[in-house]
């Protein structure tokens, strides 16, 4: 009897440090955030984010960048040069770090969106654009021409009066549109300082065909070389047939939409992936820029009218020639290392936060097979000790047991660490107290006497409920 009691009295120590170990990774694993794992790599997007600002000042200053509902009123329009780069949005590698998406465009390439006007958010960032394109350029340095046929030239109505031809909405107006620009290009190879097209496809007309989708695809081919530059909404259109089926567009920034941002493609000579093998984009989601105010553009169409009627207008290619335009290379390829290197921490996060994420499942799961066990073993306790005619064991830990499991713990260092450490040392625990209970540390009598004991006392309650059977039998009978 002196051995059983030892053997409880070891258990019961050893399942209250099981307890204790069980309740400071309790606490463990509710403070545990998995997204606090990346702290370190959030902190340098932070910083990215800054440089990337600030680069982006220097590349789109004025109309080019700015928020155009908070631009002031005094912004002049025009430059002495065309503009090369332009902002579609703003970036949020972060919910509070955030810089302007800036890509090449003109004098560069093209620029594609898989929506199309019907879509807010994309006739929103077709309005920004060209305010921010006609405000920015020298005057006349611009000829622009639209295709909107599944919105019969609606998305540009603000800004009539300022040099814009017609929409084509029209199959026959569309090809119309389409033979001019391919006549600008075989007119102008090589020429550097002449005029600029630029075709903006807001929508399609509906079941445009195969070979005209070519024809824009070759545009885009030879289109930098030749002054002409696209926009192109609803590109890639739907494969409604092997005829129509068209890949990306060549020298263009791709951009695909989400819900409710949008990702921005690698842009024309340039990568924003750190990694070759990784996703081509730039990697932080894009809330593109909306409609520009009514009153700016009623504004800005105002001065360019004026400017307009002195023969100097966006639409007139008949107007000064810019100068030959000299993009802040330096600047640009700052923001694009700086891009990579975003690419490469917000990398680093998502491993660190699903490594962090996956410990934490595996933890909780862990943490409740122990209270299974701890539950199991608390129960076997205390019908031992019944059995053997002994007090009933105290199973739960004092305060100071759990605040020096819990300061040895907070020792180790790092969450999933300590976590580890406390789910290793209570089941350890748990199999000490289990051999200790079971007697396997003592002499086999120790043992044998424990057995006989159980197995008296199921016997006994056998005998017991066959007797109240019969009697309970014999008074029904009666």
């Amino acid at each position: 009897m002196a051995r059983l009691r030892t053997r409880i009295a070891r258990a019961a120590v050893l399942h209250q440090q099981a307890a204790a170990a069980t309740g400071a990774a309790a606490r463990l694993i509710q403070s545990h955030a998995p997204v606090n794992a990346a702290s370190e790599q959030h902190a340098e997007q932070r910083v990215l984010a800054a440089r990337l600002r600030a680069t982006a000042t220097q590349l789109t200053p004025g109309w080019l960048g700015a928020p155009l509902d908070a631009l002031p009123a005094t912004t002049p329009l025009g430059g002495s040069t065309m503009p090369t780069f332009v902002r579609i949005g703003l970036a949020h590698p972060l919910d509070d770090a955030s810089f302007p998406a800036i890509i090449p465009f003109l004098q560069a390439g093209h620029i594609a969106i898989d929506g199309d006007a019907r879509d807010h958010r994309v006739a929103g960032l077709l309005q920004a654009l060209m305010l921010r394109l006609l405000a920015a350029a020298p005057a006349g340095a611009l000829r622009i021409r639209v295709v909107d046929g599944a919105e019969i030239g609606t998305t540009f109505d603000s800004f009539r009066g300022v040099g814009l031809a017609p929409s084509a909405t029209s199959h026959a107006e569309v090809r119309r549109l389409l033979t001019e620009a391919e006549q600008w290009i075989a007119n102008r190879p090589g020429d550097v300082t002449g005029p600029t097209m630029l075709l903006v496809i807001a929508s399609l007309p509906e079941l445009t065909d195969g070979t005209d989708l070519a024809r824009i695809a070759s545009l885009a081919k030879a289109g930098p070389a030749g002054r002409l530059h696209l926009i192109a909404a609803g590109w890639p259109p739907p494969p409604l047939t092997a005829e129509t089926t068209q890949m990306p567009l060549a020298h263009c920034t791709q951009i695909t939409l989400r819900n409710p941002y949008a990702w921005i493609g690698d842009p024309p000579g340039a990568t924003f992936s750190a990694s070759r093998t990784g996703r081509s984009r730039l990697n932080a989601p894009v809330d593109l820029d909306t409609g520009p105010p009514p009153a700016l553009i009623v504004q800005a169409c105002d001065e360019l009218r004026i400017a307009d009627g002195k023969g100097q207008g966006p639409g007139d290619s008949r107007s000064r020639h810019p100068e030959e335009p000299v993009p802040d290379l330096v600047a640009w390829r700052e923001y694009v290392l700086a891009a990579q290197r975003l690419d490469a921490a917000r990398n680093e996060a998502s491993a660190r936060i699903a490594e962090h994420t996956a410990m934490h499942v595996t933890a909780v799961e862990d943490f409740k097979r122990i209270q299974g066990r701890l539950s199991e073993q608390a129960t076997r306790l205390r019908e031992t000790a019944f059995l053997a005619g002994l007090p009933r064991p105290g199973l739960v830990p004092d305060q100071a047991l759990v605040g020096s499991g819990w300061d040895a713990l907070a020792r180790i260092g790092t969450p999933p660490a300590a976590i580890t450490s406390a789910l290793r040392g209570a089941h350890s625990l748990l199999d000490a107290a289990d051999v200790a209970l079971s007697g396997d540390d003592d002499d086999s009598s120790s043992a044998w006497i424990t057995k006989i004991t159980l197995v008296g006392f199921f016997a006994l309650i056998a005998v017991v409920s066959v007797v109240g059977l019969l009697l309970l039998t014999q008074f029904q009978a009666g």
